[in-house]
């Protein structure tokens, strides 16, 4: 991801946590800047990944910070006890974004606002055979991610990236694939 990109969702993020009085609850569902030279991420109060080493090292660089280990399926924090969730290319690295866009929805507070930032594909969705299965990509179809985010949530904007990946970007694979955010609201 281009600094551009990390820079935008960066501004992006502290533009939906200012529209919350202090204090606000926040989770970040992964711990990746965390854990590299990113430094944190603005005013986040809990953070998970699934990447247990990568958790450990954002713990050691942030030891007043909550990390924990946990899948954006099935973390259990409260129902309604979270103002803002940013997730910062998380979704695209499970097979079923329902499921998590439920859950999603459940730890929000009534007018809790997502944001959320995902690779998108042209053609069906499909998993991205690379790396180990905690790293494994999916392309998305636009229409049924699309689908899947205003089902469950009222999309206040649109958000596009100048990252993308034209159709030779991976043999055999036909799609174009671009990076796409949304803020949203419960």
């Amino acid at each position: 991801m281009s600094d551009a990109t990390h820079n935008r969702y960066l501004e992006l993020a502290r533009e939906v946590v200012e529209m919350y009085p202090s204090p606000t609850t926040i989770l970040k569902t992964d711990c990746w800047n965390e854990a590299t030279d990113f430094g944190p991420f603005p005013d986040a109060t809990y953070y998970i990944d699934v990447n247990a080493e990568r958790v450990a090292e954002a713990r050691r660089r942030y030891p007043n910070s909550r990390f924990d280990v946990a899948d954006i399926r099935t973390v259990t924090l409260p129902d309604a006890s979270l103002d803002v969730i940013l997730d910062f290319s998380t979704l695209d690295h499970i097979p079923d974004p329902a499921t998590a866009l439920d859950n999603y929805l459940r730890m929000l507070r009534p007018r809790g606002r997502l944001l959320l930032m995902v690779w998108l594909a042209d053609g069906p969705t499909a998993a991205l055979e690379q790396g180990t299965d905690g790293d494994r990509q999916y392309w998305f179809s636009a229409t049924e991610f699309f689908g899947h985010v205003q089902s469950r949530f009222s999309v206040e904007r649109f958000i596009n990236f100048p990252e993308t990946h034209n159709a030779d970007w991976i043999p055999n694979r036909n799609e174009n694939r671009w990076l796409q955010g949304f803020i949203a609201c419960k």
